[in-house]
């Protein structure tokens, strides 16, 4: 049977399927599968990617129907040579109530009103046609469980009936073959809604997770058109070249969280972006800006600032230590710039362009705030910028010169996603992927 990353469609449906139709000769006859090497072969139904594939079971494979009780052997024998209905029945065998199972897909009663007594008794009760359909809809609800186990609970609730609902076999298995391969790559199930949203199948919404599906939009189709888009493998790779250094940070080394590591990507990828840009002009990194409230400079222990803090009416939260000149000093920190960029002058640095760049958490409000509260402080005038060097933060502001209130503002994001004044060359996706490589390097 096909895998699901493959991309290939599933078997056609009972309702499609040839009725009389021989059977191909399988060049390698296979022994049917056992009912545990069913279970080991079936995995886990709520594990995502692994489980999916492994759940698309060879259409070769025989099924090995005697651990059911006879009556439901014999039952379920004439469904067994279908190969739309092998995964059905294999769910059915890996099942640890498998009689009852089977009873349930025979007679259409619920699994929780079925006793003993009734698998003993237990025939076929309903038509061939609607076990057929019972069969088929078992392995189909499989199979998308697992493809969406990964997917946050509201789009989940969103697209599961529409990918069961769906009567194209070949549509369903390209839908099913993105999400996984999507989900994989990005794992980033809001990256996937935003897909459907640009495509019309959701409703636009200030959250997404508010969202329904829009009438007469095909969500399945959408994400079956999408099983062509590939990513570039040989640009992630050149990337991931240009930027393995910042795999020794230690910011980089001191957290595994994917969300940081590709926060981290997108800054560097935007430094590179900028020094092309701004050739003669000094880009920094990283700095942190703060204020020095008339007062606080005084302080060298930290009980007694945050105490000084308390009495001003000052979050203590904002303190901030930083090794100055004249040794440890107190400040109140107000946030931080991703990149920066000064013009050298003959009187000092002039800031020219504040940015906040966002891949891993945030948004563009988030950054369009940090940049203006970063001016704003500036302007206030006990502001200070720390610049990162290699012994720690460096008080420059003595340097600054200028008319603060020219600097320019920017958010920064992925390719593709609205909302940034300046997009970085990577979509949200791609930088995953790029952070991914460097996270295996």
């Amino acid at each position: 049977m096909p895998r699901i990353g493959d991309h290939r469609p599933l078997p056609p449906s009972p309702a499609t399927t040839p009725q009389g139709a021989k059977k191909p000769e399988a060049t390698e006859p296979k022994a049917p599968l056992s009912t545990a090497e069913s279970r080991a072969r079936l995995g886990s139904r709520t594990a995502p990617g692994s489980a999916v594939a492994a759940a698309m079971l060879d259409l070769r494979d025989a099924v090995d129907l005697s651990s059911l009780a006879p009556a439901l052997r014999q039952a379920l024998a004439p469904f067994a040579e279908e190969p739309s209905l092998r995964l059905g029945l294999e769910l059915i065998l890996a099942s640890p109530i498998a009689d009852k199972l089977a009873v349930h897909v025979l007679s259409g009663r619920r699994v929780a009103k079925i006793t003993d007594r009734d698998v003993s008794l237990a025939g076929a009760t309903r038509p061939a046609a609607e076990i057929r359909a019972a069969l088929f809809a078992l392995g189909r609800q499989h199979v998308v469980d697992n493809a969406l186990a990964g997917v946050r609970a509201e789009l989940n609730q969103l697209l599961r009936p529409a990918l069961l609902a769906d009567p194209d076999e070949a549509k369903v298995g390209r839908a099913l073959g993105f999400i996984d391969a999507f989900m994989k790559a990005e794992g980033d199930s809001t990256a996937l809604a935003t897909l459907l949203v640009d495509h019309g199948c959701l409703t636009p919404a200030p959250k997404w997770t508010a969202a329904t599906l829009a009438k007469g939009a095909d969500p399945v189709a959408v994400l079956a058109s999408q099983v062509g888009l590939e990513i570039r493998p040989a640009e992630i790779q050149r990337y991931a070249a240009e930027l393995a250094p910042i795999t020794g940070d230690p910011k980089w080394k001191h957290t595994d969280a994917l969300s940081n590591h590709r926060g981290m990507v997108g800054e560097a990828l935007r430094m590179s972006q900028l020094a092309g840009e701004h050739p003669g002009k000094l880009v920094v990194q990283g700095i942190i800006v703060a204020r020095s409230p008339p007062g606080l400079e005084a302080f060298r222990d930290v009980h007694a600032a945050k105490e000084w803090c308390t009495s001003q009416g000052i979050p203590s939260g904002s303190l901030f230590r930083f090794e100055g000149e004249q040794g440890p000093r107190f400040v109140i920190r107000e946030t931080e710039l991703d990149a920066a960029v000064f013009e050298p002058t003959a009187a000092g640095l002039r800031p020219l362009i504040f940015e906040n760049v966002k891949c891993g958490t945030g948004s563009s409000g988030t950054a369009r705030k940090q940049n203006q509260r970063a001016k704003d402080t500036l302007l206030g005038g006990d502001g200070l910028l720390l610049f990162p060097s290699a012994t720690g933060l460096v008080d420059r502001t003595s340097e600054l010169t200028g008319d603060y209130s020219r600097i320019r503002t920017r958010t920064v994001g992925p390719a593709g996603d609205a909302g940034y004044d300046v997009e970085l060359p990577l979509t949200a996706g791609d930088i995953t992927k790029l952070a991914h490589a460097l996270r295996g390097s």
